[in-house]
């Protein structure tokens, strides 16, 4: 099996001809000083990066450009990349609301919003930058790819473009967990689903308004930020007494964010309840938490970027997909994952001259990620 060393990557992220910049910062709450995971960093030229799960980011350009740091529950920053300090702290938005209140929300709107927006844009797909990162008994596993994916609503049929993969100490052994994993399935879910199987039967918050109406408890609320803007806040909780009669259907629960002025979705945090899955062909409970957000530079509800992480007490997993722009990429061909990851990533092979295409945009790993890439990796084929 072909395995590129990970480490060798950074050494390809030179900085150009012309000077810039190369800034690593960590993001947390300016009042509790947590770490704010996924927070999203926007540069001139479509270029952008996120927060990893420890709150840090890694970001390269000229000096004096301007990056808008922005992050739904708190107040948005603009700041020249040459002033981003060490420890950006961002203030919460619950500090400085001018009102929180209580309102009535027309859910078929929204559904039926998502619903055009689907029809509209169904075969439209985005390029994106795929992380995994696979703990069980055996060994701790890394992947990085670059991907393409039908991207309204909800990611469809992923296809590796490149990809490399980085294995512990444990050395090629611990490639069968993940080969025999379906964690690349994740990437469906959100909360409304199209054309996607493994996810469609899935108990959702807007898969329809009958459902919305007799399996959740809808609390929402208006949050009125210092620039005008409103968002509406939907908490979609699960009603207990259904538990039982589903039986082993799953089903999604949390909150979503809505522009109060359009409806649009723009981002979702939930959780899976019912989950499980097979290890050792034993079927284990799970957790699965999701985090996504929405993007609306081509008209329509795009998947931005993702965030996956959850386990049992045999194995866990944290996934990250980010969205990249690259539209030459996707006019060619690509990998389908249908089966697992490993052999997907083998058959795409590595492309160094993409990687460094898309250096910037490359979501800076956290340490538990960097440790997973052993130095008996490298130079391994």
């Amino acid at each position: 099996m072909r395995r590129k060393a990970i480490t060798f990557l950074f050494s390809l992220l030179t900085f150009s001809a012309w000077a810039q910049q190369t800034v690593s910062a960590h993001v947390v709450d300016s009042e509790t000083g947590e770490a704010l995971p996924y927070v999203r960093l926007y540069l001139p030229n479509g270029r952008g990066t996120l927060t990893n799960q420890d709150g840090d980011f890694l970001v390269s350009g000229e000096s004096d450009e301007i990056v808008a740091i922005s992050y739904i529950g708190y107040e948005k920053i603009s700041i020249r990349l040459a002033d981003i300090p060490h420890v950006l702290r961002m203030k919460p938005l619950t500090k400085t609301l001018k009102e929180v209140v209580v309102l009535p929300v027309d859910y078929r709107r929204l559904i039926d919003q998502l619903k055009s927006d689907y029809k509209k844009a169904k075969n439209k797909q985005r390029v994106y930058f795929y992380r995994s990162l696979f703990r069980s008994p055996e060994g701790t596993e890394l992947i990085e790819a670059f991907m393409k994916a039908y991207s309204v609503i909800n990611l469809r049929q992923p296809m590796l473009l490149s990809g490399i993969q980085g294995i512990d100490s444990l050395g090629a052994e611990s490639a069968m967990t993940l080969t025999a994993s379906n964690i690349q399935k994740q990437l469906g879910l959100a909360p409304k689903t199209f054309a996607t199987p493994y996810w469609d039967q899935i108990i959702k918050p807007m898969k329809s308004l009958s459902t919305t109406k007799k399996y959740y408890d809808v609390f929402s609320s208006l949050i009125k930020e210092k620039d005008g803007t409103e968002i509406i806040r939907l908490d979609y909780k699960w009603n207990e007494k259904f538990t039982e009669k589903i039986g082993s259907t799953r089903y999604l629960e949390g909150t979503l964010y809505v522009d109060a002025r359009t409806y649009r979705l723009l981002r979702f945090d939930g959780d899976v309840g019912n989950m499980f899955q097979w290890v050792n062909l034993e079927r284990e409970p799970s957790t699965m938490h999701i985090h996504m957000d929405y993007d609306y530079s081509h008209g329509y509800a795009e998947v931005a970027d993702i965030s996956i992480q959850g386990g049992n007490g045999q194995m866990s997993y944290r996934t990250l997909v980010f969205g990249v722009n690259d539209q030459e990429l996707l006019e060619g061909g690509g990998d389908g994952v249908d089966e697992d990851l490993v052999s997907a990533v083998n058959r795409a092979g590595y492309d160094s001259t993409l990687w460094v295409k898309h250096e910037h945009e490359i979501v800076k790993r956290t340490r538990e990620e960097e440790k997973a890439i052993s130095d008996e990796s490298e130079g391994t084929e």
